[in-house]
């Protein structure tokens, strides 16, 4: 099995309430969550469509929240973060992987003040059976990242 990109997903996190956000997003994308992450209020987001890659996700995601009415903007302004998390499953073989974020999604991210998070996920995580020695016995997350 080989390193793979899986998906992007945006992740927000604010005092404020996120609902007007999830509202308008829409159909466009699939909430994941959204309410309490400790004392602040989290929302996580996935592009409808998994055939995209990261590049095309950003580029999606940058669209929906340009198109965002002023309420639900000012709500956007207001996130401490705004992550585009880019997920990857490890694999198990030797090679390495080499994946480019192009330069339009780059500036996109940027003028909706986003940052870029990567996340490499174990192969235990995503395929409970795979069998990669002691560490698949630890426990993997699954909430938000």
């Amino acid at each position: 099995m080989t390193t793979h990109y899986l998906n992007t997903d945006l992740v927000i996190d604010s005092e404020d309430d996120l609902t007007p956000i999830v509202e308008e997003l829409g159909e466009d994308v699939v909430c994941l969550y959204n309410g309490p992450w400790g004392t602040r209020q989290l929302a996580a987001f996935e592009i409808v469509g998994h055939d995209m890659d990261a590049s095309s996700c950003i580029r999606a995601f940058c669209g929906l929240v340009e198109a965002l009415s002023p309420k639900a903007r000012e709500v956007w302004d207001r996130c401490s973060r705004r992550s585009f998390d880019i997920g990857f499953e490890a694999g198990l073989d030797r090679e390495s992987c080499e994946r480019a974020i192009d330069l339009d999604a780059l500036e996109m991210a940027v003028s909706v003040r986003a940052r870029l998070v990567v996340t490499v996920y174990p192969p235990s995580a995503i395929h409970p059976e795979t069998e990669v020695g002691p560490s698949s016995s630890l426990p993997v997350s699954r909430g938000p990242r």
